[in-house]
């Protein structure tokens, strides 16, 4: 007689949560005034499966010299550039969820203050 045992590693495998997965909006943005410091607008992740609930990490994934991250373990965010100039990064959004599986999401990030 043979006994089999099946153990499933994944919870999608099992038939419960869906893969983690996370989107960044928008995925890329140019901002610019005349007037420094300045905020970007509204960046948002919005994570989806995996096992809530989520941490969230924003970080430069290249660049981001001059670049502050206003929000950095916030589902939303703003960039601040605060000297005059232009100033650009890949902007890059890390969600972990309870297993603890990542995800992750970027934002092409393009701005200028002082120059007009």
């Amino acid at each position: 007689m043979s006994t089999s045992i099946t153990v499933f590693a994944n919870a999608a495998l099992a038939g419960g949560a869906d893969p983690l997965g996370v989107s960044v909006s928008p995925s890329s943005f140019f901002d610019q005034d005349n007037n420094c410091p300045l905020d970007s607008q509204l960046i948002t992740a919005s994570a989806s499966g995996g096992e809530p609930s989520y941490s969230y990490a924003w970080t430069w994934q290249s660049g981001g010299g001059g670049l502050t991250i206003l929000s950095p373990t916030s589902s939303t965010t703003r960039i601040r550039v605060t000297t005059g100039g232009a100033k650009s990064g890949v902007l890059l959004m890390t969600v972990t969820d309870q297993e603890p599986d990542t995800a992750t999401d970027t934002c092409s990030v393009n701005m200028e203050c002082g120059l007009l």
